[in-house]
């Protein structure tokens, strides 16, 4: 359950990241107005938001499923009940792919942290173009 926890924070690390994301793209096209990029952009945002909410809750099913399962095996006092829950739980639980997908979540919070940084530069240019044009 170690691997399915790193996963779950890794995707809300991801999901803070884009929630900070939409708030710059947001004053960002308040400051250079709107235009067919930025909302493209917006838009793009608004959807990973969406889809990393999804998994979040996936996830967290998944947790709530093996701490089941985890209780019916601290229960079991008939040992042949056993092999099939941790059959059940093997079905839940497989490490190496679940590592992969921490791993991958890593990277993709890492690139959407690059990105957010991207829409910040620009953010700060266009607040200073502003501010020297005396708007």
């Amino acid at each position: 359950m170690d691997y399915q926890n790193q996963l779950l924070g890794a995707k809300q690390a991801t999901l803070t990241v884009l929630n900070q994301s939409i708030d710059i793209l947001t004053q960002l096209q308040n400051c250079q107005g709107t235009t067919t990029l930025s909302l493209a952009r917006i838009q793009q945002v608004q959807s990973a938001i969406s889809t990393t909410a999804n998994q979040i809750a996936q996830i967290q099913s998944d947790i709530i499923a093996l701490q089941i399962k985890q209780q019916e095996i601290k229960a079991v006092t008939d040992l042949s009940q056993i092999p099939p829950l941790y059959n059940q739980v093997a079905d839940i639980v497989n490490p190496s792919a679940t590592l992969s997908l921490v791993l991958a979540a890593q990277q993709e919070t890492s690139q959407k942290q690059q990105d957010m940084s991207s829409y910040e530069q620009q953010l700060n240019f266009c607040i200073m173009q502003q501010q020297s044009r005396g708007l």
